[in-house]
């Protein structure tokens, strides 16, 4: 069985690899997919931007107002490309696959990559006959 995993993965990855480890112990598989918007995949926000928070419950200090976002983009760009790379590490490291997947492209594609892969793991051919 391969547990197919659909998140933004935004999450401090301290806390995603400990979810993660119980899907690890229990001997099972998984595929990670982060779907990201391209505004989360680039910040291409200029001047005064408030970030807020999406979740109803929490507090109003969890909101976030940058003067000049541009500013931060650089630490923003070099944080996700570690958190992504920490997610492929993880993931290979259990024999796992990790992609991201954008909005701007068709959910067709990685559900595509995603059945491939699948596929092969599982000895059957791109039509689902066995090999």
């Amino acid at each position: 069985m391969t547990l197919v995993l659909f998140s933004d993965f935004l999450d401090p990855i301290d806390e995603i690899v400990r979810s993660l480890e119980r899907v690890a112990a229990s001997g099972g598989a998984a595929q990670l997919i982060q779907v990201l918007d391209p505004t989360e995949m680039s910040l291409t926000f200029n001047g005064r931007v408030r970030f807020r928070e999406m979740d109803p419950s929490a507090p109003p200090d969890t909101d976030a107002l940058i003067p000049r976002v541009e500013a931060i983009r650089p630490a923003y760009l070099e944080a996700l490309a570690r958190q992504q790379a920490a997610l492929a590490e993880y993931a290979r490291g259990r024999g796992w696959e990790f992609m991201v997947h954008s909005t701007a492209e068709p959910p067709e594609e990685p559900l595509r990559l995603l059945h491939t892969r699948l596929a092969a793991k599982h000895g059957v051919d791109a039509q689902g006959d066995s090999a």
